[in-house]
């Protein structure tokens, strides 16, 4: 019987061709904080590149961990615990700062890009590095950062139109403003890390500050700020580009407004990499070739339904490949055109990474973590960053170690928060009084707004 059986299993095997000896040969897994619809394109997309040339489709197992920065937590503890593995083939999204990180601990293994595919592809954008000089990750599209802006709810309310970084840092837009999470985002640090360098250190941080302080509350996801904003809970929210156009198009022009401001336009890479020990390490590599192929970054730039186009979902995201957009032209989703466009700005992606976790744990401790009672009380939360920016740099090298990390943070806290609960005694029960009044005084005026502006 048990010959019987080994002589069917070979028969079985001989009959596919293997197709199905070793399922795992025809999967890849990918991390990655992408939307649906951009999993989805790029599966079909790959699969029907695959099948054009002989070979059979794969599945894809994408693995949702959260946003980049939970990505970042398990890959490295993942690595901790498998040094030589961790049982995953690519990284997908999340900007460049991570990238630059993990390459820099060894954790991304270097890809092979035909030199036909590099060749349409520039090493920078204004100063933005597009790709790891020794292969290790890629800028897959182009990410830049704004404000999605509520039309009827600025009109009704009587705030002010925002066209830089700084206009939302006023005492006006106070508890309508939707921000996600940093320690959380990779899209919400990057913002972060962009008026930190775009105005300087310390006025980039009093500008930070003064926004910390009009957050109605702070999403643990940069998805969520669209829904807020269209349905009038904010009046501003900051956003990747693609997240606004989408909620425009969704949710009519005439409602929303997507700003990209006028001081500093930033423009950033969104990347896409292979894991050190990839189990399915060939496929990876393909997978990222066809991304950055023409015919991956048309999924990325034009309308869907364009020859060559997404099928179903309208990715509006834009392409590294200059040449795309000309030969596109009305058929790109996105009217941008990043590598015409003229900025002062530079954005430091090297700088980014080194101090990417104490920034984020410096704007968490400082700013997220403190409560609308400390928001109102303006006069205990300092505008003067608790650190220089050399101290920051230098903070970095021993950042994993946790001893270092909380006793700073708990230092950081202290000093921007002011005296603790007890230490303010009688002002704990005059702040609660406060925040009732404010808050039915908010509600009133929410209510009124949101009628008035289906009206």
């Amino acid at each position: 019987m048990d010959k019987l059986l080994a002589t069917f299993g070979v028969l079985v095997v001989v009959l596919t061709g293997g197709r199905y000896a070793h399922a795992d040969d025809h999967e890849l897994v990918v991390v990655s904080s992408h939307w649906e619809g951009i999993k989805r394109e790029f599966e079909l997309g790959f699969n029907k590149s695959r099948q054009s040339q002989g070979e059979h489709p794969i599945r894809i197992r994408w693995l949702d961990i959260g946003g980049t920065s939970d990505i970042l937590r398990y890959v490295r503890s993942e690595y901790s615990r498998s040094p030589d593995s961790i049982g995953v083939d690519l990284f997908f999204g999340g900007g460049s700062d991570p990238y630059v990180e993990l390459a820099s601990a060894g954790l991304l293994h270097p890809c092979p890009v035909p030199d036909e595919v590099l060749a349409g592809i520039p090493a920078d954008l204004r100063g933005v590095s597009l790709r790891d000089p020794s292969g290790r990750w890629f800028a897959a599209s182009l990410s830049s950062f704004g404000i999605l802006i509520n039309q009827r709810v600025v009109s009704v309310m009587g705030l002010p139109e925002p066209r830089t970084w700084r206009d939302v840092a006023v005492p006006e837009a106070f508890s309508w403003v939707s921000f996600a999470e940093p320690r959380k985002s990779g899209t919400a640090h990057a913002m972060v890390e962009i008026i930190l360098q775009a105005y300087g250190w310390d006025e980039g941080w009093r500008i930070l500050r003064r926004i910390g302080r009009n957050v109605r509350s702070f999403s643990s996801a940069s998805s969520q700020i669209p829904k807020e904003v269209a349905v009038g809970e904010a009046a501003y929210g900051f956003l990747l580009d693609s997240y606004g156009r989408d909620a425009v198009k969704n949710f009519g022009s005439e409602n929303l407004r997507f700003v990209t401001p006028t001081d500093y336009v930033p423009y950033s890479g969104d990347a896409i990499a292979v894991f050190r020990g990839a189990p399915h390490r060939k496929l990876a590599e393909q997978f990222v070739s066809f991304v950055l192929s023409d015919a991956g970054q048309r999924l990325f730039l034009a309308k869907k339904g364009v020859p060559g186009g997404p099928s179903t979902f309208e990715l509006g995201k834009l392409s590294v490949r200059p040449s795309l957009y000309d030969s596109l032209d009305d058929g790109a989703a996105v009217g941008d055109r990043p590598f015409s466009a003229t900025s002062s700005f530079r954005y430091d992606t090297a700088l980014a990474s080194r101090r990417y976790e104490v920034v984020n744990d410096l704007v968490g401790a400082c700013v997220v973590d403190a409560d609308l009672s400390h928001r109102l009380e303006g006069e205990y939360m300092t505008e003067q960053p608790p650190i220089s920016e050399q101290d920051a740099l230098d903070l970095a090298a021993n950042w994993k170690d946790p001893s270092v990390r909380q006793r700073h943070i708990a230092q950081w806290r202290s000093r921007c928060l002011g005296p603790s609960a007890s230490e303010k005694g009688w002002l704990s029960g005059l702040g609660a009084l406060v925040l009732l009044v404010i808050g039915v005084r908010s509600l009133a005026r929410l209510r009124r707004c949101r009628k008035e502006a289906t009206h």
